[in-house]
Parts: structure tokens; sequence; C-alpha cells
């Protein structure tokens, strides 16, 4: 209804699971990584909880497209079931078969534990998953620690991940059930958004619905952050209803008389809620618990047409983009605008430091520029010469003289330094994950079009090269003036031609043997021995999964870039962190 009003192209706040729009926080991402290294790992146990509406259906419908080749998965939605129903799902699940009058639970015991010493003779993993799984009982969860005791001198042949709520935490501290606690090799609690991930949160999903930047002000993001404590479903549904109600009252923002009378439309009495103790009515729960069934049931069996899911990471196509970004080098696909790094635990999985605002060496506390300026372009200089200084600015930056007017000169410049041109649209968190400085496109108050480079990012505040002057501007005010249009440089390796990939086994594989290795810690490998083979392949996608890219193996133009950030080149960069200097 308030599509046209805003020029969305879709409902940004839709509760339908819309690959387009998944946003994956910190935490999110830490929480998945549990999930990859305890499906890689060869223990039995693996535990995710969290409170209704924190995203754990987000996290497992990334777990399913993302399992490693040779796994099979078994999924149980409903989990209040008796033993002998238990073991019949399961072996609906893993797709065995069995007579219908054989249904005791030793008959059920011994197909499952013949299908997977089956499964290991054949190199495969079996891994059964269940939802809700605070509602299991005693009796059931004692039944699932007896069927991890089938196992080898490596590893167990089934492994088990629980999602609950955080009583199944409270369950599994119980004396009964202390032996299964001790077969967890991995857990994690996924907490709620915090006040910056909420307006993260809010800003990608109006970016991929084709909307402005500043519909939800800086202030109105702090008033959401304290109604919905945080949670993304109920920011999706109090943000859905307070679009609507400035569609109502024609307003081209929402403020944040307009975002509390959604609340409370939303909660009734219960609107006043905070980080820790929501005060949610009993429907919005049971709607939570509803929408989180379908939501993950419709997740995977889109993934599993034939009733048993074996995801090839080696084999899998690049993701649906976010957005529709218009590169002026073609390689590897475009990472998720959703997502950022993952911290992982697994040895196999390498880990980028989180980008903090106390590891920021130009930190707000020693500033270069203490006063913060309006992102605006000065009214002393033309807009026609906006595009040539930005360009300028940014050359400075890679120490290249020319000064072009027009984009194309500026690739054709760079190209003499090795360099080359990536034009993307995407957010803020997306272009700080690159790492690198950028022109970007921007908008006055009357809409009018103009250039500037942002050549550092400090937390709370940036800095832009506007005009011939250097800035420090507020990031709240960045979303005000930009829709997420920028042009970076990147520099590209020797005699690099086009993106390396396992077809075109020569060009470029010394260079990111040495890069691999670099991130590796290990030595690199003999040169006349360097070929781009499976097993470079899938340390590409390793690398890939951890900077969350799209794991194909292709190392185009974005995997370069991560590649050169994790080697710690000496390229100019947004961030520098202390142990830069």
């Amino acid at each position: 209804m308030y599509e046209e009003h805003f020029g969305f192209i879709a409902s940004p706040f839709s509760i339908a699971p819309d690959p387009h729009y998944l946003y994956m926080s910190e935490r999110h991402k830490e929480a998945l990584a549990h999930l990859l290294y305890g499906i890689k790992s060869n223990g039995g146990f693996v535990l995710l909880t969290g409170e209704v509406g924190t995203g754990k259906t987000t996290i497992c419908r990334c777990l399913l497209e993302q399992v490693p080749d040779g796994t099979d998965i078994a999924f149980i939605l409903n989990p209040k079931l008796t033993v002998e129903e238990l073991l019949g799902t399961i072996c609906d699940e893993f797709g065995i078969h069995y007579p219908a009058n054989r249904k005791s639970i030793k008959f059920f015991i011994d197909q499952i534990n013949s299908f997977l010493i089956n499964s290991h003779a054949k190199e495969r993993k079996a891994v059964l998953i269940i939802d809700e799984a605070q509602n299991l009982n005693i009796d059931v969860l004692e039944q699932l620690r007896l069927l991890t005791n089938l196992e080898t001198n490596e590893r167990k042949l089934l492994q088990i991940i629980l999602l609950g709520q955080p009583e199944l935490r409270n369950m599994l501290s119980r004396p009964k059930l202390r032996q299964l606690a001790q077969r967890i090799t991995a857990r994690y609690h996924l907490d709620s958004l915090s006040e910056k991930e909420v307006g993260g949160y809010v800003a990608h999903r109006l970016s991929v619905a084709g909307g402005r930047g500043n519909i939800f002000p800086s202030s109105t993001i702090k008033s959401l952050f304290k109604l919905s404590g945080g949670t993304p479903r109920l920011i999706n549904i109090i943000c859905d209803r307070a679009l609507l109600g400035a569609y109502v009252l024609e307003r081209d923002q929402v403020s944040q008389a307009i975002l509390k009378k959604a609340a409370h439309e939303v909660f009734g009495e219960s609107a006043e809620v905070n980080r820790h103790h929501r005060k949610i009515s009993g429907w919005a729960i049971a709607a939570g618990l509803l929408i989180s069934g379908s939501v993950l049931a419709t997740a995977y069996y889109s993934h599993r047409p034939d009733m048993q899911v074996a995801v090839v990471l080696e084999t899998m196509e690049p993701a649906t983009q976010n957005v529709q970004s218009e590169q002026m080098e073609h390689g590897d696909q475009s990472k998720p605008a959703n997502q950022k790094e993952t911290p992982s635990t697994s040895p196999d999985i390498t880990v980028q430091q989180e980008i903090d605002d106390n590891v920021i060496s130009a930190n707000d506390s020693n500033e270069e520029f203490p006063e913060t300026f309006p992102l605006q372009w000065p009214s002393d200089i033309p807009l026609t010469v906006s595009r040539e200084m930005a360009f300028q600015a940014l050359l400075d930056l890679w120490d290249i003289p020319s000064a072009p007017n027009q984009t194309l000169p500026v690739c054709q410049a760079a190209e003499l330094y090795n360099l080359r041109c990536l034009q993307q649209k995407g957010g803020l968190e997306e272009l700080l994950d690159f790492n690198r400085p950028a022109v970007l496109t921007l908008y006055s108050e009357k809409g009018e079009q103009f250039f500037a480079a942002l050549t550092a990012y400090h937390g709370q505040t940036a800095t832009f090269v506007i005009g011939s002057a250097k800035k420090r501007v507020a990031t709240d005010d960045i979303g005000l003036r930009w829709r997420g249009e920028y042009v970076l440089l990147w520099a590209k390796p020797g005699g690099y031609v086009s993106a390396i990939t396992p077809e075109n086994r020569t060009g470029n594989a010394d260079w990111l043997d040495k890069k691999l290795a670099s991130v590796q810690g290990r030595p690199p490998s003999p040169e006349d021995r360097v070929t781009y083979d499976d097993a470079m392949a899938n340390q590409v996608k390793q690398f890939q999964f951890s900077r969350n890219l799209v794991p194909d193996g292709i190392v185009g133009p974005q995997t370069i870039i991560h590649l050169n950030s994790a080697c710690g080149n000496s390229v100019p960069m947004l961030i520098q962190r202390q142990t830069d200097q």
C-alpha cells in the first residue's frame, strides 16, 4: 500500500523468507560459524539458543545453503514426540524405508544404525537438526544421546544440532542430562541486535527495497531499538506499521511519534520494552512461533525436493544478489549486502579481525578535524566539477597524478598503475568490508547529484574530500545523502586479465597460492608445482566463506580485494587499525 509513496519496489519489512533481505549481524555470523564448525568437526551435539525472533531461523536457513558436500540432513520441526515417534521421523527424514508394522524402538534404532554405517562407508556425514528443541522431553533427549554412541575411532557417525529458546540451556544443565551436555562440542547463544545493528538492519532492508536512506532518522532508530529490544522480527512488524502510518499522514519520514503509535498498535499496552526485559503480548509470541516454523519449513523443503538434502559446496551456484550492482569489472559474485565478516572458531576458516571503534588508529579521541560538517557540496564551486575533483582525490590516495573528468578515464589511468575500478551499489557496511576509499554518488536536499571521496572511517564520523576540502562528517548524515552507489580502486595481480577460475588453471595461480599461504600461515608451494587444482579451489572457497563472499571458487575483484586486505598489503584503506601503525 505504501510502496509507491516511498518509491519501494517491494515491501521492505515483509516477514516472508526472501533471501534478498537477509541481514546477518556479527553475532548471527558467529552463530553460523559455530554451527558450520560443529558440522565439520567429529563431535556429537551442537547447540544454538536464542529468544523468539532473534534470527535462529535465519541462521538455519544459511546453514542449509552451506552444508559441506557429502552431508545428509534430517530436519525435525515438531519435537513434541514420543521416543518411537522421534525415531520413526528420523527414519522418514533420512529416507530409511521400513515396514508399516515394524515400529518398535529397537527396530528403528537398528535401521538408523545400519543407515549410519552405510553412510560412513560412502564417506558421507549424517546430521540431525531439531528446531524448538526446548520442547523435547527428558526421555527423548536421552535417546538422542544414545544415538550418538555409534562412532569410529575418529568421529561420531551422527551429529545432532539442537535449536531452541533459552530454557533449553537450563534443561541441559540438569544432572539427568549431564552426559548429553558433556557431548556438546559447540554452543552459542544468539542475542538481540545492538542499537548500531538495528540501524544497519533497517538501512539494509530499505536499500534492497529501493527506498531512500533517510526514511527512519537516527533519533527514530534509537526509539525503534528500545521498542523492539533489537529483535529482528519485532523490528519488521513495527517498521511495517510505521511506514503505513507515515503513508496515511502523507509524511516522507517516520517520526518518533509515528513509530511509537505503530508500536502501541502492535503490542498494545506493552509497547514500552527494553533490551533485557521485553514485555511482549502472548499473541505476538504465538505468531512468532508459527512464523518461525513456517519460514524454516519453507527454507528447508525448498532445498530438498527429494526429501533428502546434500548441498554440494564445490558446485554451488552464485547466490542471488541482494542489490543490483553495476560493475565495471566482472568476476566473482557480489557479496550479499546483508552480511558482514564471519568470526569463527573453526581452524579451517580464516577469522577476520572485528572492525571496532576501539581499534581504529585515527579515533575520535585524537581527531584531526574535531568539528563535523554537513555532507553537502560547497556553494562556491560548480556542481559540474564535483566528479572530476572527487576522482582526483581518490587517485591522489593511490599516488596517481592524472586528473580525469569522467569515470572511464579514471579507470584507464588506474590501469597504468596495475589498478582497476569496481563500481557497486550497496550499503555502508559492505563498503567497510572492502575497506577501500571510494567515490560516493550523493544527492543534495534539492535532489541534485554530486560526488565526494570517502577517505577514512572513524566509527561515529567519516572523512570526506568534498570539492577541495577535507571534512569530517557525522556517519548518520551519510544515509541522508547517499543511495548506495560508489566506485573504488583495487590492486590486481600482475598479469591479471580476468577472474582466476579452476578452468583457467595457469593464470595467476602462483600469486593466489602465495596469498592463501600468507592467510593460512604456511609456506608457499614450490612454483613449479602450483596449479589451480581442486585442493586450491577448496582453500579459496573456505576463504570466501570466511569473508561472507559467495564460495564459488572464482577469484575475481571482490575476492582479490579481501585477499590483499588479509595479507596486509600497503594499499589505501578506510579503516586503519592500531596494529597497522
